[in-house]
C-alpha cells in the first residue's frame, strides 16, 4: 500500500503498454526488468541527481526520458553478480551523447557503425542500475545502453541490427498477452538459467525447478492507493532454437585461421575458434558471446583439435602455431607441460594419431629445418622416433592408416616429393615424386584399411597410388579450378567433387556420377568440405556473388536461400544447425531454414 514514501509513490505511479526495449536486449538474456512511463529518475530521485560527485551532476537530467529497463544479458558459469545491460531513454540523442561525453574517457571507438565510448563508474548508474564499476554506453535508437563490459553492448547492438532479440523469444512471447492491461513495470525471469546464476553453487541444484518451469513474470500494477503484485509461471516449452541464431563477433584484426569447431563440455554445446593476424585466439560460444581470448606466438598451421588429455570428459584444444605446439583448456589456459617449445617454426598440420584407439595418442610436428618431431600426450618425445629427417620441408601433416596390420604415415615436403613411412620413421614405400602444386593434397581413399593414396593435380588428373607403390591416373575433366576428396555418399570410400565451367560435380573413382549442381556461375566458386552430423558435407563459396551454399548426401542445397556471405566456413550442430563464416575481422553465424 500507499507507505507514505513520495519517492516509492512516484516511482511505482503511471500505467502504459510495454516500451519494445525487449527488442533491445539479446535472445539469451535471462533476467529483464522494464520500467516505462510515468516520471523521469530526476524527478523520481531528485537526491540521486543532486549527490553525484561531479561538476556534471545535472547532465542526467537534460536528457533521461520516462522509460528505462535493465537485464542480466548472459550466463556467467556460476559468477555472481551476472554481467548486466541498463537502458534508459532520451529526450534528445545527440544531446544525451555530448553530455555523457563530458564524464567519459573522451576515446572515439566504434563497432559496426555504432559510436562508442567508456566512462567511469557514476552514483548514479550505480544507484539507478546497480553498476559498481566503469560501463560502456551506446546510442542506440532512442536510447541510451549501458553495459558492465564491451562484449555485452556489442551483443546489445548485433540484436538492434540482426532484429534477432528477447522479444522474439517464443517464452517472452507467450508471456506478454498475460500482462494485465494496467501496469507500471514487468520482471522477466528465464527458469532454464537458475543453475548457471545461482550463487550457492553446488548447494543448492535448481534443475527441478527449470525442468518443469522455463518463465516467471512478474509486474505491479496500480489501482487506486494500492499496487498489485501479479506473479506467474509458464510451463516448460522447447525453446532452444529460440536462443540462438545470426550473430556477429568482430575480431580486433583480420581472421586468419578458423573458424575452427569444437565441443565445449564447459557450455554444453559445440563452439567456434578462431586467430587473428595479431596472434590472438577467441573462443566463441554459439550464441556470438566471446567466452576468452589468449595470445599464440605464431600463426596456427593447419586444424585445431579437441582432444581428452585426462580422460574424463574434460576437453582441450590442441594446435601448433609458431614454434610450439599448445594444449588449452576450455577456459583458455594451458596445461601443464604446454606448451611443447620447438627448435624450428612449424610447416604443416599438427598430426594426432592414435593407433589403438586407447586415448594414448602421439603427435607429430613438421618444422622448417626439415624435421618431423614426434611426442607422447603428455608431450615427451616418442621413443624410437629421433626427430624424422623429413627430406625436405613437410609441406602437409602425417596422415596415418591402419591397413592389413601394418601402419602408414604419409607426408609431402615442398618440392614434391610423397613420403610413406612405418611408425619407426623407415620406408614403407619408395619415395614418389608428384606435382609440386596440387588441388587436393594426397589422402587415403578409405579412414581405415586403405589400399591406396590419392590426390588430383592442377591439371585435374586423379592420381592414384597403391600402398604397393603401383601408380594409376584419370583424366576426371577439363577447366577443372577446385576439387576436394570426401565420401559424400557414406559408402566409406571416398569420392572426388570438383568445379570446372559446367557446374559442380560428385563422382566415384571410377569417375561416375554421383551428382551435379549448378550455382549459376560456377567458374566463381570455390569448394570447402566442412564435417556435418553425418559426415562430410560440400561446401561452395563465391567472393564476386558474396554468397554460398552447403550440400548434402544427394547433393541439394541444406538450406532455402543461398547463404550471404562467403569466406571460409565451417558447420556447428549443436545447439542447432548454423553455418559460421569467416569474413575480414568478422565472424558470422546464420541459421539454415
Amino acid at each position: 500500500d500507499d507507505t507514505g514514501n513520495e519517492n516509492l509513490f512516484q516511482y511505482l505511479q503511471g500505467t502504459a503498454n510495454a516500451s519494445g526495449l525487449a527488442e533491445k536486449f539479446p535472445p539469451g538474456t535471462m533476467y529483464y526488468w522494464e520500467r516505462v512511463a510515468g516520471n523521469p529518475p530526476h524527478i523520481i530521485f531528485p537526491e540521486l541527481i543532486s549527490n553525484e560527485e561531479s561538476e556534471y551532476a545535472n547532465i542526467w537530467k537534460e536528457w533521461a526520458g520516462n522509460e528505462w529497463a535493465g537485464g542480466i544479458a548472459f550466463g556467467t558459469n556460476g559468477d555472481w553478480p551476472a554481467k548486466s545491460v541498463f537502458f534508459m531513454e532520451t529526450t534528445d540523442g545527440e544531446l544525451a551523447i555530448n553530455a555523457l561525453h563530458a564524464l567519459s574517457d573522451n576515446v572515439q571507438r566504434e563497432y559496426r557503425s555504432y559510436a562508442y565510448a567508456w566512462m567511469p563508474h557514476s552514483d548514479v548508474l550505480g544507484k539507478l542500475a546497480g553498476f559498481s564499476d566503469s560501463v560502456y554506453y551506446a546510442l542506440i535508437g532512442k536510447h541510451v545502453a549501458f553495459a558492465s563490459n564491451f562484449n555485452q553492448l556489442k551483443a546489445c547492438i548485433d540484436a538492434d541490427l540482426s532484429k534477432r532479440s528477447l522479444a522474439q523469444r517464443a517464452s517472452f512471447k507467450e508471456a506478454l498477452p498475460l500482462l494485465l492491461s494496467t501496469w507500471n513495470q514487468f520482471f522477466y525471469f528465464d527458469l532454464s538459467k537458475l543453475n548457471e546464476l545461482n550463487p550457492y553453487n553446488d548447494d543448492i541444484n535448481f534443475q527441478h525447478v527449470s525442468d518443469q518451469y522455463g518463465t516467471l513474470m512478474i509486474q505491479l500494477n496500480p489501482f487506486n492507493d494500492l499496487f498489485v503484485l501479479h506473479g506467474f509461471l509458464l510451463k516448460s516449452t522447447e525453446e532452444k532454437n529460440e536462443t540462438y541464431g545470426s550473430w556477429v563477433t568482430e575480431a580486433d584484426a583480420p581472421v586468419v585461421s578458423g573458424p575452427f569447431i569444437v565441443e565445449n563440455q564447459l557450455l554444453q554445446t559445440q563452439a567456434v575458434v578462431v586467430q587473428d593476424s595479431l596472434g590472438f585466439l577467441y573462443l566463441i560460444n554459439a550464441e556470438g558471446e566471446l567466452q576468452w581470448k589468449r595470445e599464440l606466438q605464431g600463426v596456427i598451421q593447419g586444424e585445431v583439435r579437441v582432444v581428452d588429455f585426462y580422460g574424463n570428459s574434460k576437453y582441450q584444444l590442441l594446435l601448433n602455431a609458431g614454434t610450439g605446439i599448445y594444449l588449452i583448456d576450455m577456459n583458455g589456459n594451458d596445461v601443464e607441460g604446454f606448451p611443447i617449445r620447438l627448435s624450428s617454426p612449424v610447416t604443416s598440420d599438427l598430426a594426432v594419431i592414435d593407433y589403438i584407439g586407447d586415448g594414448e595418442y602421439r603427435m607429430f610436428a613438421g618444422c622448417e629445418n626439415e624435421k618431423i618431431y614426434g611426442f607422447y600426450k603428455n608431450g615427451k618425445p616418442l621413443s624410437g622416433w629421433k626427430p624424422l629427417k623429413a627430406g625436405g620441408i613437410p609441406a602437409t601433416g602425417v596422415i596415418h592408416n591402419l591397413s592389413q596390420g601394418k601402419d602408414y604415415l604419409a607426408y609431402t615436403t615442398y618440392g614434391g616429393k610423397l613420403f610413406v613411412k612405418n611408425r619407426k620413421g623407415q620406408d614403407r614405400m619408395t619415395t614418389l615424386t608428384i606435382p609440386e602444386r596440387l588441388l587436393v593434397e594426397p589422402v587415403y581413399n578409405r579412414d581405415k584399411e586403405a589400399s591406396e593414396l590419392m590426390f588430383i593435380t592442377e591439371t585435374g588428373e586423379l592420381e592414384r597410388i597403391e600402398l604397393s607403390g603401383k601408380k594409376t591416373t584419370t583424366k576426371l575433366a577439363d577447366q577443372i579450378h577446385a576439387a576436394a576428396i570426401a565420401d559424400v555418399d557414406g559408402d566409406g570410400l571416398k569420392d572426388i567433387i570438383y568445379l570446372n565451367s559446367t557446374g559442380l560435380f560428385a563422382v566415384n573413382v571410377n569417375n561416375e556420377v554421383l551428382y551435379t549442381f549448378d550455382p549459376g556461375d560456377p567458374m566463381a566458386y570455390t569448394i570447402q568440405l566442412l564435417r556435418g552430423a553425418e559426415g562430410p558435407l560440400v561446401g561452395i563459396t563465391s567472393l564476386i556473388a558474396g554468397n554460398s551454399y552447403m550440400l548434402g548426401k544427394d547433393g541439394k542445397p541444406i538450406h532455402s536461400e543461398p547463404i550471404p556471405a562467403a569466406g571460409k566456413m565451417a558447420f556447428l550442430v549443436d545447439p542447432i544447425p548454423m553455418v559460421v563464416v569467416m569474413n575480414g575481422s568478422l565472424v558470422q553465424s546464420f541459421t539454415l531454414e
